[in-house]
């Protein structure tokens, strides 16, 4: 093998900055005017392994072991100190080292980061689920005793006189009302006769039989005529339904899902409660209830009759 430069001929490059080791033997072949083909066959290299060299892309080569002795030999060939060589490459290592560790924690922080985003959202969602689920099934809170009524006893009105059964408004009853009614049941009582007595009376006139007297229970008064009613309900999302009928007796209770459809017959006035009347369709008689018109918070608590 040919013997390189002076060693002297390295002083003009051990004050270069460079970026690695290759940069360095690959000045130094240069300054001497060497081919690379020509260097490669000198050292036993492949020309590929002396490009990676000089380029400074040591993964290309076969291993750090490897690399250490490639660049001893190309230093003693240019006559360059190999120890500072080995220095060069061991500072690329710990910088390149540096680098990918700061890549990793990088990455590692805004893997944590989407993480919790993630979990928070999830988190989110779910309380939104369970209060939407809360406010479909739970029924309506009872009344407290003395206070308003609980129910909303409203239907609509007849447009016309022949309709037939429909249904009938009957606004609830305020609490001086209430107190006079109870505080004159005999006033009442006597009225009924009154009334039974001038129709006799007219009957009697006409020479037609009287119609016998009702006599209602002593100290009641009903506040709705039963009497045999079809209710139809259709549901088209989730929705919690409790239906009363008019001996008090629950004949429908529970949670309906969307597609499901009930129908009943029985003694009205039917007392309802809607839990989210927008997934519902009441039909009464043959007559489709405004549940709009008794809902507070997606919720309706009315009476049919």
């Amino acid at each position: 093998m040919s013997q390189g430069p002076d060693r002297a001929n390295y002083r003009r490059y051990q004050s270069a900055v460079v970026a690695h080791p290759g940069q360095l033997l690959r000045e130094a072949r240069e300054a001497a005017g060497i081919d690379q083909r020509e260097l490669a066959e000198e050292l036993y290299l492949t020309l590929h392994y002396v490009q990676a060299i000089e380029a400074g892309e040591f993964s290309r080569l076969p291993g750090a072991t490897f690399v250490r002795g490639y660049l001893r030999s190309y230093a003693k060939r240019m006559g360059i100190p190999e120890h500072r060589v080995l220095e060069l490459y061991d500072e690329y290592l710990r910088d390149r080292a540096e680098q990918e560790g700061r890549v990793r924690r990088g990455t590692s922080d805004a893997e944590r980061w989407q993480r919790r985003v993630w979990r928070g959202m999830g988190i989110l969602l779910l309380v939104l689920v369970v209060l939407g689920m809360y406010n479909v099934i739970s029924p309506a809170p009872e009344p407290e005793a003395g206070g308003e009524a609980a129910t909303r006893d409203v239907a609509p009105a007849k447009p016309e006189a022949d309709r037939g059964d429909s249904l009938t408004a009957n606004p609830a009853t305020s609490d001086d009302e209430a107190s006079d009614a109870e505080a004159a049941p005999d006033d009442r009582m006597a009225a009924i006769r009154l009334e039974h007595r001038e129709e006799a009376g007219a009957a009697a006139r006409d020479g037609t039989p009287a119609a016998p007297a009702v006599q209602p229970a002593a100290g009641t008064v009903d506040r709705f005529e039963q009497r045999a009613s079809a209710l139809e309900m259709h549901f088209y999302a989730d929705c919690w339904i409790q239906v009363k009928d008019a001996s008090g007796a629950t004949i429908a209770f529970g949670v309906k899902h969307a597609g499901e459809a009930v129908s009943l017959e029985g003694e009205s006035p039917y007392s309802v409660r809607i839990g989210n009347v927008r997934g519902a369709k009441l039909i009464f008689n043959g007559e489709e209830v405004d549940l709009r018109a008794y809902a507070v918070n997606n919720t309706a608590n009315f009476v049919l009759n």
